[in-house]
């Protein structure tokens, strides 16, 4: 299993997200690598150069690694807080130079896409600092669907996901929500 963690800090609800995802992935004894984007200093800005080399693989040693990374895992786990309604930067960079046309989906000769990442499936987690129900109905938890239905899916894979509204005080109530939370989906997701 990987995850791909999309915050810049461990401390908050994002890295609280995270350990819970751990702990839970230890006491089941499941295999599992963490890809952090800003530990790892991933570059998030789509290049010419990545645009001029769409073939399977990228011509960028480091993309092609993480390229890779995605067709050695079946399953994956996304974690990355909401901000604008939309993925941090960081993370549609991520989409956007590792999930290329020509390795994570193409177009077919009738302009439809096809996802090449079928077989494989994401647990997406996101948090917000405003209300869950404001996000799904107000908002349309626009966020969720870039990942999922925008991303994801549109790459063949299949998706869940949860919003844990609320986050702008990460005390013991808090913590104790996202244990919760995060314990009902891992089981889920991994039965």
């Amino acid at each position: 299993m990987l995850i791909i963690y999309a915050h810049f800090s461990r401390s908050g609800h994002n890295g609280q997200v995270l350990s819970e995802v751990e702990k839970f992935l230890k006491e089941k004894v499941h295999p599992y690598e963490i890809l952090d984007l800003y530990q790892i200093d991933f570059d998030p800005i789509l290049t010419n150069q990545d645009m001029l080399s769409r073939e399977k693989f990228s011509s960028d040693e480091k993309i092609r690694s993480l390229q890779e990374k995605i067709l050695q895992e079946q399953e994956f786990i996304f974690i990355y807080p909401t901000w604008w309604n939309n993925v941090p930067a960081m993370l549609k960079g991520f989409y956007d130079r590792v999930l290329a046309a020509g390795f994570a989906f193409r177009y077919q000769k009738n302009g439809l896409p096809e996802g090449l990442l079928k077989g494989k499936r994401a647990l997406v987690f996101t948090t917000t600092g405003g209300p869950a129900f404001y996000q799904k109905l107000v908002r349309g938890t626009r966020s969720i669907k870039v990942t999922t239905s925008d991303t994801l899916e549109f790459c063949g894979l299949k998706t869940q996901s949860v919003l844990i509204g609320g986050c702008r005080s990460l005390d013991e109530k808090k913590k104790l929500e996202i244990q919760k939370k995060v314990a009902k989906a891992m089981e889920k997701f991994t039965a």
